[in-house]
């Protein structure tokens, strides 16, 4: 299924300037689509989604373009990958930190993923009540000798993804 910026910003309530602009920022120019060509650019669901993905780090975890850029590759690949796990929820972590390359310091992320695979509510002998889980972490993107600071983003992929194929209505 494909589909052109004018159904996308529609559908996913995102002015149409800012959808095109997003766009050429997170998947590129299309060279066949251009102002006199005749020809509209048609996004694939997985375009679309990355478009999507990155305008909700803009807007709503408040990350810059170029942030967003650095870490969109290795968000959206990592994703693909767990689309059919065991596991129930993710929440993805990232913390922005410092590193030194060539005398220079600069920002970089680091990315993790913790995995709720059982969530169990019981209550104790005395009783309170008594939470346990069972989760798996995985580093989705890593940067050398990273200082790590205080600075920690979670986001909750699955509800991202949920409401952009309830706005697109695809299921």
């Amino acid at each position: 299924m494909k589909f052109t910026s004018t159904d996308l910003a529609e559908k996913l309530e995102i002015n149409p300037t800012r959808w095109k602009r997003w766009s050429r920022e997170f998947i590129g120019k299309d060279d066949k689509a251009g102002m006199r060509s005749g020809y509209t650019r048609k996004y694939t669901y997985d375009e679309a989604l990355k478009v999507y993905f990155g305008s909700y780090l803009l807007t709503q975890v408040k990350m810059s373009a170029e942030e967003v850029k650095t870490i969109l590759g290795s968000l959206m690949n990592w994703l693909k990958k767990k689309k059919d796990s065991d596991v129930k929820e993710w929440h993805i972590y990232i913390r922005e930190g410092k590193i030194t390359k060539k005398g220079k310091i600069l920002t970089d992320f680091l990315i993790t993923a913790k995995g709720i695979i059982e969530y169990n509510k019981t209550k104790g002998e005395s009783g309170r009540l008594l939470y346990t889980e069972s989760y798996c972490t995985e580093v989705i993107r890593t940067v050398g000798d990273m200082k790590p600071e205080a600075n920690l983003k979670m986001i909750h992929p699955a509800k991202i993804v949920k409401e952009f194929n309830t706005k697109l209505l695809v299921e």
